[in-house]
């Protein structure tokens, strides 16, 4: 129905607005979170993988949780990330991730959250509480989908490593988008 989208994206509006106000607040009264030094890795996927999990483990303060990185490629600082919703961690802390591949994989296990029709991010509440926002690339919702495929709907029940969806790399930087994937952990402030 074509009267219910401008609703629906008024409330999307009206949602992303509360949750970054609420998590800005939030973490500004926080403030003895200690901002991580950069991951240096090497070229190699496991040197890539380690770092990732060892960046958001120790800047979300993960002790029993895991979260893997969702794409092979060199790990990033957060920082580092040209998007001040990512690099300020006003969503949350975690670690970005310059793609190397296409395949986006699931970071933990647990349940999708958010599959957005876009195709550019996930949400996934991880089996042991941890909500964990995986985003392909920079302003790339502008794609509108282009370049990107997925492979699991909300509400679908995923486990560590399997495939959420692809992301044509080369396609998004041809299109003049920034293809870094960022791995949030959303309610940080949990741990």
């Amino acid at each position: 129905n074509a009267k219910s989208i401008p609703m629906y994206v008024l409330a999307e509006l009206i949602s992303f607005v509360i949750a970054f106000a609420l998590t800005y607040f939030y973490g500004k009264s926080h403030k003895n979170m200690v901002d991580p030094e950069p991951v240096e890795t090497g070229t190699e996927q496991a040197e890539a993988q380690a770092a990732v999990e060892k960046q958001v483990k120790k800047e979300a303060g993960l002790h029993d949780e895991i979260v893997a990185s969702p794409v092979d490629g060199q790990a990033e600082s957060l920082t580092k990330v040209n998007d001040p919703v990512f690099s300020t961690k006003a969503m949350g802390n975690g670690a970005a991730v310059i793609p190397s591949d296409g395949t986006i994989y699931a970071p933990v296990s647990g349940e999708i959250t958010v599959a957005y029709e876009t195709k550019h991010a996930y949400g996934i509440k991880s089996d042991k509480g941890a909500e964990v926002l995986i985003h392909i690339g920079i302003d790339t919702v502008n794609l509108k989908g282009e370049n990107f495929t997925t492979s699991v709907a909300q509400g679908q029940k995923v486990k560590k490593g399997d495939v959420l969806g692809t992301v044509d790399v080369d396609g998004v930087k041809k299109a003049g988008y920034d293809p870094t994937v960022m791995v949030i952990v959303t309610n940080t402030a949990n741990y």
